[in-house]
């Protein structure tokens, strides 16, 4: 069986999104409240599509897909402007229900790749992220990866307000490092 891939998803992928993404909202609804209260399952394919790369195209999600065409992870970007300088926040992943570290590596690792490889030809410098604080798996995930703690701690705005910690990425420093060569193809 051919091993799972890394791809951008387009437009069209929007259905496969808004299956694993209802598949991480039922297994951790504290974690992913939908805004304003609203019923996900109500969501139109425009609502889905904005949520996957934003009203104006300036995000990107990149999902880990096995060889039935399912996404077992993704991972959703947006540009952001900070002080002038271009720089990507990491609003959601999610990694399907897995218990086995080495595999929940296997899938997280492409996806990381997969973003510094995106931020770098964008010309972004840095990325950031929040993660729950009793997340430990995650967090030394990020750590790995060689995201560092900024010591800023507030309540997430994707998660409902549940108490969450700041990593960041020096884009720069981890594209001159090289990657494994996880390649992407479009969805």
């Amino acid at each position: 069986m051919p091993a799972p891939r890394l791809v951008r998803a387009t437009p069209d992928d929007w259905e496969k999104y808004r299956q694993l993404w209802l598949r991480m909202f039922r297994h951790r609804p504290d974690e992913f409240p939908p805004p304003r209260g609203e019923d996900p399952e109500e969501w139109t394919r425009e609502d889905w599509q904005r949520r996957m790369s934003g009203a104006n195209g300036e995000g990107i999600t990149l999902a880990v897909e096995s060889a039935d065409g399912c996404w077992q992870a993704m991972a959703t970007a947006f540009i952001e402007e900070d002080l002038g300088q271009r720089i990507a926040y990491l609003r959601e992943s999610y990694i399907d229900r897995i218990d086995d570290d080495s595999e929940w590596l296997s899938l997280s690792g492409p996806l990381v790749e997969g973003m510094v490889r995106w931020a770098s030809s964008e010309r972004i410098g840095r990325a950031y992220t929040d993660i729950l604080s009793d997340r430990h798996r995650v967090i030394r995930f990020l750590e790995a990866t060689g995201a560092r703690r900024t010591g800023v701690e507030r309540a997430s705005g994707a998660a409902g307000g549940l108490p969450a910690i700041e990593f960041v990425w020096d884009i720069t420093e981890l594209a001159g490092e090289g990657l494994s060569g996880a390649e992407e193809t479009q969805g």
